[in-house]
């Protein structure tokens, strides 16, 4: 059975978590980056742009994968929560 997680990581936690819940399955990888990224990882205007892109429903064109995620059998999605939902590029990757 074939394994991907699939993650996107604003600041660097949910990258280490990923990394970890891969190298324990021993599944494959993938990180969602977007060719711009909109919201800069300092001070309060971080989580105003965040969630004015997550209420607006955005989706950012994203980089292309080095994998493709029909491949493979079980897919594990790692994503912060913004305005108590999924990030805009998570939402990118859902919708392709």
């Amino acid at each position: 059975m074939r394994k991907l997680v699939v993650f996107y990581s604003f600041e660097g936690s949910t990258k280490l978590l990923a990394k970890a819940i891969a190298e324990t399955i021993e599944a494959d990888i993938l990180e969602l980056k977007p060719k711009k990224e909109t919201v800069k990882s300092h001070g309060f205007a971080k989580y105003f742009w965040g969630g004015k892109q997550v209420l607006f429903k955005q989706k950012p064109v994203l980089e292309k994968f080095d994998k493709n995620p029909d491949d493979y059998d079980v897919i594990f999605l790692g994503t912060p929560v913004w305005s108590w939902t999924y990030t805009p590029a998570m939402r990118s990757f859902l919708e392709s």
